[in-house]
């Protein structure tokens, strides 16, 4: 854990507004899983964000869903899932180029 994480984690009072990284603190998961859930509508960032802006998550949903043992069931599942699809298309690529390097 990090000291800005571990400084995050421990104020008195959250911000009621938190960037992907401290949303990804929050649920502790990755930075670059956030993405993943909001393409699964688990959560859901603030206003209107272009795709390439900085996007901003409200600190209270995001604390009430990670009490929710489904959500987090869900949440889970999302990750892996995207992890295994993402794992399984850089394995067959790989496959690809090694049987062209064979022949």
């Amino acid at each position: 854990m990090s000291n800005e994480q571990f400084q995050f984690l421990n104020l008195r009072h959250l911000p009621v507004r938190s960037t992907r990284t401290q949303t990804a603190w929050l649920l502790n998961c990755n930075d670059h899983d956030i993405p993943v859930l909001v393409r699964q509508r688990l959560i859901t960032p603030l206003g209107n964000p272009k795709r390439n802006s900085k996007q901003f998550f409200e600190t209270q949903a995001i604390l009430k869903a990670a009490e929710d043992r489904k959500w987090l069931s869900k949440m889970t599942d999302a990750i892996s899932d995207a992890w295994r699809i993402r794992n399984s298309d850089d394995e067959e690529s790989d496959g690809i180029e090694n049987t062209k390097l064979a022949a």
